[in-house]
């Protein structure tokens, strides 16, 4: 039989086909994966050698692998025309797209600052997230302000991309450069006599930063609707850098990433609320900030991460290990000796962990846990109404039982005192849905009234 001399059929399809099919190869910035494929299919033949070194190749992948997630906005990365080509600006998307997110500097502790990163006016930047409240308005039948939270927000660093080239630079606060910035390649590092990541999230760090001129002469501060002062961000960030000349951050959540909390645990708690009220709102996972005390001045709105575990009866050592692992995460490594979940096949927590904390209960720790599945009907079980810091009155319409943390300066001897978890009347003034935290201890005086991150800063994720 005679040999067919016509090229495979495979190798007949046109380039933008195999560009596309080519775009199904893992794209992660963190393991060789996708450059060890790359690298095994280009030893394959002669066309596929040249066809993974064309544009049209990694045209088709920065648009397949990037730009069709409904998360992120193309329009704000370094164009293709500016840096060269389509295969530069594959480099730098793979390298930076997925870190796009919030991050909290390590560095920081035990303040933390909460640092959202993405693509801008086509450099990859760094802003810092700083939530201070501020009246919007007039509650005319309480005679009293209306206050909410809104967003500062500043530049700490911006990574830019040369003409051409696509070589990387890094400025931090404006006016100093970064010698070296990028992934962390080591498993931990040790700051504060902490470990990180605390949390298993990806490391970023910015070294070798220049000696910082900023100068606040002309800004003293904001004051905030609470009466104190807030020194310009600037100022607290540059002190922060001048001592190591670096800083270190630890991944959260963002587009590309690890989602903020466990969606599949969420939607199924409320597929399941139904069968208590069908029209009970359940507090959603995501970024909240609250007041904790005006004893920590400026530094009493704090960011926390509301996340949720779904704990089932362990049936076998793999459940159990995995059940153990769950209870670790949601209870900060920290498990209350009279926690049991023996009552329910199916428990579901709602935890919530510092992203930016205070000199008692530090960021990265678990500030408070309540247990979804046990809803207290009785009303004699729960307060009528809580206050909150400024003493205002809001009445509580159902409760679920759970722990607060507590502990002495700088986290020494932290326990668990037990609390509740409120879903508060309906906001007067915009008809928002209302939960705060309460610890047992002073019940009847301090209520951290929860109010979601203000638009998240307008950002995508």
């Amino acid at each position: 039989k005679k040999m067919n001399d016509k090229p495979p059929l495979l190798l007949s399809f046109p380039e933008e086909i195999w560009a596309y099919i080519f775009t199904f190869l893992p794209c992660t910035s963190k393991s060789k994966q996708q450059e060890e494929s790359e690298k095994s299919l280009r030893c394959t033949c002669k066309q596929l050698h040249q066809l993974l070194q064309s544009e049209n190749y990694y045209q088709a992948k920065v648009m397949g692998a990037y730009a069709s997630n409904k998360r992120v906005s193309s329009s704000e990365w370094p164009s293709h025309q500016r840096v060269g080509k389509w295969r530069i600006l594959n480099q730098i998307l793979s390298k930076y797209a997925i870190l796009e997110g919030f991050w909290v500097i390590c560095d920081a502790w035990p303040f933390g600052y909460l640092i959202l990163c993405r693509f801008h006016g086509e450099k990859f930047c760094g802003d810092i997230i700083y939530p201070l409240p501020t009246v919007i308005g007039k509650d005319n039948r309480r005679q009293r302000n209306v206050i909410r939270y809104r967003n500062l927000t500043e530049r700490i660093f911006e990574i830019s991309f040369a003409d051409d080239t696509g070589e990387e630079s890094c400025k931090v606060l404006s006016s100093q450069t970064a010698a070296h910035f990028g992934i962390q390649e080591e498993e931990s590092v040790i700051l504060n006599n902490l470990r990180f990541p605390r949390n298993r999230g990806l490391l970023f760090e910015i070294s070798d930063i220049s000696e910082a001129n900023y100068k606040d002469d002309e800004n003293e501060g904001i004051i905030t609707a609470d009466g104190d002062t807030m020194p310009p961000i600037k100022s607290l960030i540059s002190d922060m850098i001048n001592d190591e000349h670096r800083f270190l951050m630890e991944y959260l959540d963002g587009p590309n990433g690890r989602p903020i909390s466990d969606a599949t645990a969420y939607q199924k708690i409320m597929k399941e609320s139904i069968q208590i009220d069908s029209n009970m709102p359940l507090i959603k996972p995501g970024l909240y900030v609250g007041s904790y005390g005006t004893q920590y001045g400026f530094r009493q709105h704090e960011i926390i991460q509301i996340r949720y575990f779904e704990i089932s009866e362990d049936n076998g050592k793999s459940q159990q290990d995995e059940r153990q692992v769950l209870l670790d995460d949601a209870f900060g490594g920290r498990i209350p000796s009279d926690f049991s979940t023996k009552e329910e096949l199916t428990t579901f927590l709602i935890s919530g962990r510092k992203v930016t904390g205070d000199t008692h209960v530090p960021t990265g720790e678990v500030t408070w846990v309540a247990n979804m599945s046990k809803t207290i009907e009785d009303t004699s079980d729960r307060p009528e109404f809580v206050l909150d810091h400024n003493r205002q009155r809001h009445n509580v319409k159902r409760a679920w039982p759970g722990y607060g943390t507590l502990a002495y300066l700088f986290f020494q001897r932290p326990s668990w005192n037990d609390g509740w978890l409120y879903q508060l009347e309906d906001d007067e003034y915009d008809g928002s849905s209302r939960f705060a935290f309460a610890w047992s201890k002073w019940q009847n005086e301090e209520c951290i009234i929860l109010n979601g991150l203000p638009n998240y800063c307008d950002s995508r994720f």
